[in-house]
């Protein structure tokens, strides 16, 4: 139920303008993290195919190997994934991948003719749609620990505060923050508060502040 308020809620901030729509394929295995990544920094909505109608929608895909490249690169699907990443190029969707979800040659490998035609084929699928990420886009990032993270040797320290820069905080996130010991959520003044999430901050030892 929960669920389904926060839902209603990114539905109706993508009507808005305010909120980025996304699609995902519900028969593609998505990891837990990149899918909690999505689902704070989108609005997400799970297909089992995609319409024609919403080319403007990017498509999300969980990884991308030198195998399914090549096999898309070539029309000739090896799996359900090449055969989606296929059909959305041709209907014109813009596919993106987390760049540390695919698997990618060196470019200072040896240059021998195969080499070569692998990056002719990750050329051509960039200029066809396939958008490869470093990460989020910048207004889209996964919240990020501020000021109180550093590197101490082969230990990393967190502080007990997290800065978000969303414009939505759910129920979700707060119990993935209380997870960590997180005790302060810093919120922009704007910041939406899903109906489930200020029902967990009333009933948990956490802490919502205003920017």
């Amino acid at each position: 139920m929960t669920y389904e308020i926060d839902q209603i809620v990114k539905r109706v901030l993508h009507k808005l303008g305010q909120l980025k729509k996304v699609n995902i394929i519900s028969n593609l295995n998505y990891s837990v993290d990149l899918k909690n990544q999505l689902e704070q920094a989108f609005f997400i909505e799970e297909k089992a195919i995609l319409d024609t109608g919403e080319k403007e929608i990017d498509v999300w895909i969980p990884e991308l190997t030198c195998k399914q490249l090549m096999s898309v690169y070539q029309g000739l699907p090896v799996d359900a994934l090449s055969e989606i990443v296929i059909e959305a190029l041709l209907k014109g969707y813009k596919i993106v991948v987390l760049k540390a979800s695919v698997e990618l040659l060196n470019i200072q490998a040896v240059r021998t003719p195969f080499i070569n035609r692998y990056f002719e084929a990750l050329g051509i699928l960039e200029q066809s749609g396939l958008n490869i990420k470093e990460k989020m886009d910048d207004d889209n990032l996964e919240p990020v620990l501020k000021a109180g993270r550093r590197i101490d040797q082969s230990q990393e320290v967190v502080s007990k505060c997290v800065d978000l820069n969303q414009k939505v905080l759910t129920e979700s996130q707060l119990i993935h923050y209380l997870g960590q010991n997180i005790e302060v959520v810093n919120v922009n003044s704007n910041a939406i508060i899903t109906p489930s999430a200020q029902d967990f901050l009333r009933q948990n030892p956490i802490r919502l502040n205003r920017k």
